[in-house]
């Protein structure tokens, strides 16, 4: 299979990995309402090193916790799922990393910026998850949302 790599804050984004995570997308935000077990599977499907290490404990948490008739991450989810699937569209191109000591300026639309957000929501960005010291993103701050979902206590 033929891969195509970019550089910068899309990280190496392999086009096959995007295939799998749009095909996750789809099916969240093609439903009216998803709960958080189904967004865990969604998102350790592409993931999958990970099952035995991510806790959704928090999110689950939260969830449960604030009342029903407050109660709209369930109706959320989906729409942040037709976010994080339009990033394609919004961001044509890898968005340069900005690095300590260099000067340089990078300017976003809300559009962009919420479409990353949702992304980061559903751990999309790839070789984001490691802190190892030869790791190419070890010096950048995590983007994933996973350590939010994990422990509630």
């Amino acid at each position: 299979a033929s891969t195509t790599s970019t550089r910068g804050f899309l990280g190496s984004n392999l086009k096959p990995r995007w295939k799998l995570i749009s095909k996750q997308l789809e099916s969240l935000a093609s439903e009216k309402s998803v709960k958080v077990d189904r967004l865990k599977e969604a998102i350790l499907n592409y993931n999958p090193k990970y099952k035995s290490q991510w806790s959704f404990d928090a999110l689950s948490s939260l969830v449960k916790l604030v009342p029903k008739t407050d109660n709209y991450f369930e109706a959320l989810f989906p729409k942040i799922a037709a976010l994080a699937l339009d990033l394609p569209n919004q961001v044509k191109k890898a968005i340069p990393l900005l690095q300590r000591g260099r000067h340089a300026a990078i300017t976003l639309s809300q559009v962009q910026i919420a479409r990353l957000l949702a992304n980061a929501f559903f751990c999309t960005f790839p070789h984001r998850n490691t802190h190892r010291p030869d790791a190419e993103y070890h010096n950048y701050p995590s983007i994933n949302f996973n350590k939010l979902f994990g422990n509630s206590t």
